[in-house]
């Protein structure tokens, strides 16, 4: 019996599949779980997130043809820069973005600007000192583009200056229109000419009739005094567009303009002309022969090749460009943070000794 129990165990065993696991150790359970390592994770994340950021802002820029900065404007045109001007329209009350602020709300019923510092101030804080600063900023903008015009020629100012723009909406005519107005606070006689004979504005913006005026004189219906109309402003006059001719390029490129220009000349210090966008009509084109310079109006949204090739064109004409004028910049750009030292420094106390005020007005569109 022992023998052959044995012989069945022999039997078992070698049955068996050799081994040769041992146990070193007990098992413990980790403290915490090998994957995923969340810190890791987390700061590759941040990296990448990061990098792609910087890489979509660069690309974005890249895609952005417009120009921002009067440096871009002096690097890339190789024209100076007359002057920064905010835009107006971008005042809003933080709160209730879908409506202007009750000073903005007060100026714009107006139709002309007052001065920042004479409406009660209805809403204070951060956005009521940014609206007011933002309309301070925009008239010393339209006061550098008068210094920049009188310091632009040796010997004397230029007489007579052509406001126009690449394209339609840039704001020219606003710009025309205040530029006048700042001459005129310098106590010169000044005249606005609205040349624009297709799309005149400058009456509607300085409230007065423009049914008769510019056509009328170069076709030889009325005469000049017949049509020159006084303004709200002292020492400035307007001469609207008048009716619509057939064919302004022929109007404005005619003997009869030259010659009105050196009688226009010889009655005021200064002659600014509202005319029509360079590349879809030839009007500032044939017109900028016959005027001393030409102020060039870029927007925010237009391409700087074209507003290159607007400055080429009349460039070609034999007209001399003077400068360049971004219109409508954002007022929310960090470069017009408003800080109060700056509305204060952009915004002196009046002259009470005689009662003057250069601050008076300005044209809000």
């Amino acid at each position: 019996m022992i023998v052959l129990k044995r012989m069945k165990e022999m039997g078992v065993e070698a049955e068996v599949r050799a081994t040769n696991v041992s146990l070193v150790d007990k098992a413990v359970p980790p403290g915490s779980p090998s994957s995923p390592r969340k810190a890791l994770v987390i700061l590759l994340s941040a990296v990448l997130g990061l990098t792609g950021a910087i890489g979509v802002a660069f690309f974005l820029e890249y895609l952005d043809d417009t120009l921002k900065t009067p440096e871009e404007v002096e690097r890339y045109l190789r024209l100076p820069s007359l002057a920064f001007v905010p835009d107006i329209h971008g005042v809003r009350n933080g709160n209730h973005r879908d409506q202007l602020d009750p000073v903005t709300a007060r100026l714009k019923s107006t139709a002309l600007l007052a001065p920042p510092e004479s409406p009660p101030l209805e809403k204070s804080g951060r956005d009521g000192l940014r609206n007011r600063w933002a309309l301070a900023s925009a008239q010393e903008a339209y006061r550098t583009i008068r210094s920049q015009v009188l310091l632009s020629r040796a010997g004397e100012p230029p007489h007579t200056v052509l406001v126009t723009s690449a394209v339609p909406e840039e704001g020219k005519s606003i710009t025309a229109v205040n530029t006048a107005i700042t001459f005129a606070h310098k106590g010169r006689r000044v005249l606005l000419v609205d040349a624009d004979l297709r799309r005149a504005r400058c009456h509607e913006l300085l409230q007065r009739d423009g049914r008769q005026g510019l056509s009328e004189v170069l076709t030889g219906q009325l005469e000049l005094d017949d049509v020159l109309t006084a303004t709200e402003i002292p020492n400035l006059f307007l001469l609207s567009a008048g009716a619509v001719p057939p064919d302004p390029p022929e109007l404005l490129g005619s003997s009869k303009m030259n010659e009105l220009l050196k009688e226009l000349e010889a009655r005021y210090e200064h002659v600014i002309i509202d005319s029509a966008p360079v590349m879809p009509i030839s009007d500032s084109i044939v017109l900028s022969k016959h005027v001393d310079g030409v102020i060039v109006v870029v927007g925010r949204a237009t391409s700087k090749q074209l507003v290159k090739r607007a400055c080429t064109r009349i460039s070609d004409a034999g007209a001399r460009l003077l400068g360049v004028v971004l219109n409508r910049v954002s007022a929310y750009h960090a470069s017009y943070y408003p800080y109060n030292g700056y509305y204060q420094y952009y915004n002196p106390p009046r002259d009470r000794s005689n009662g003057t005020d250069e601050h008076a007005r300005i044209v809000f569109d």
